[in-house]
């Protein structure tokens, strides 16, 4: 996606009114983002890469309810229309407040951070369980793990890039998930983050003060979303993994318990998220050919490898 600055620009004047801007872009996937920067105020501006409108304003939806709960959610900037979206060139964008903290992957972790990002996970969970949202018919989307089938016809493409060894690991989740997906079928859903790792979520201290980027916001697996948050969190220092999930979790349960059913099938949902990552970024060759990425399929390879040998049911402490 190709976003001038003569595009921005001109967006954020028509729009906003805002004419002596400054802009740094930051990182993203499919979304390009940005740090805008005004002589009074700093914004951050979110441009859609992969969303048609209906699923841009169901995630500004998300974010909005989030606000008025109190979660530490950015505000949306209204535009002079009164939208909470406007176009940059032919894509669909938001303008937000700029958050303070840093972010989880620079911050030391330790199991008292790790019990707060659990808490706020599940109290998201308590507040969306009860809302009705709009829109029946969701986009089809490989990083939604109910829609995992995506990711089986997309590793077909890239099965030979593996090593042998991570061959046999996907392989094998991909055989698990074919023999318990009627089970994962029957697991409640409501709408979830979906992207809860430590990049999306800034800290002050030992507080959780910004959940960013909703853009992948799903309504999907309450414990897909539990999964996706242990899998990039949790395993970045695999000495301290069972610690680190057992203290997510406890904080996670304070709010919003998790079923047997959940429990039981949380270590393949884990690795299901892991091979998502994996197979996704595989398709990029580009950005894999120039370093981007790679971090994450060391980290996810490592997840399966743990995984393939140890369960994480005894983790869950009361």
């Amino acid at each position: 996606m190709n976003v001038t600055d003569t595009e921005i620009k001109e967006a954020l004047f028509r729009d906003f009114g805002m004419e002596d801007v400054t802009f740094v872009p930051l990182s993203g996937y499919y979304d390009k983002n940005f740090k805008v920067t005004t002589p009074k105020e700093t914004f951050f501006l979110k441009v859609y890469g992969f969303d048609a409108l209906p699923f841009v304003l169901f995630q500004l939806d998300v974010m909005e309810r989030c606000v008025q709960a109190g979660f530490p959610v950015a505000r949306l900037i209204k535009t002079k229309r009164d939208a909470s979206y406007f176009v940059v060139g032919d894509k669909s964008a938001s303008l937000q407040e700029f958050l303070p903290g840093i972010p989880v992957a620079e911050a030391p972790h330790d199991v008292e951070l790790m019990e707060e990002l659990g808490q706020v996970l599940g109290r998201m969970h308590r507040l969306i369980s009860r809302q009705e949202f709009k829109g029946e018919s969701w986009k089809k989307y490989p990083w939604d793990l109910s829609q995992f089938e995506l990711v089986s016809g997309d590793y077909t493409q890239v099965r030979d890039s593996f090593p042998k060894q991570t061959v046999v690991l996907i392989d094998n989740v991909f055989a698990e998930w074919t023999k318990s997906s009627d089970i994962l079928s029957m697991m409640r859903k409501g709408v979830v983050h979906n992207d809860y790792h430590a990049w999306n979520i800034l800290v002050s201290g030992k507080k959780v003060s910004a959940i960013t980027d909703f853009g992948d916001a799903m309504y999907s697996w309450y414990a897909g979303d539990v999964a996706i948050a242990l899998a990039h969190l949790c395993f970045e220092e695999l000495n301290s993994t069972d610690v680190f999930v057992g203290h997510f979790l406890r904080g996670y349960e304070r709010e919003f318990v998790l079923d047997d059913m959940e429990k039981s099938n949380l270590p393949l949902l884990i690795q299901m998220r892991a091979v998502t990552a994996m197979v996704e970024i595989a398709l990029d060759s580009q950005k894999l050919a120039h370093g981007m990425y790679t971090d994450i399929v060391r980290l996810q390879t490592g997840v399966l490898e743990f995984l393939a040998k140890k369960s994480l049911t005894h983790l869950f402490i009361k």
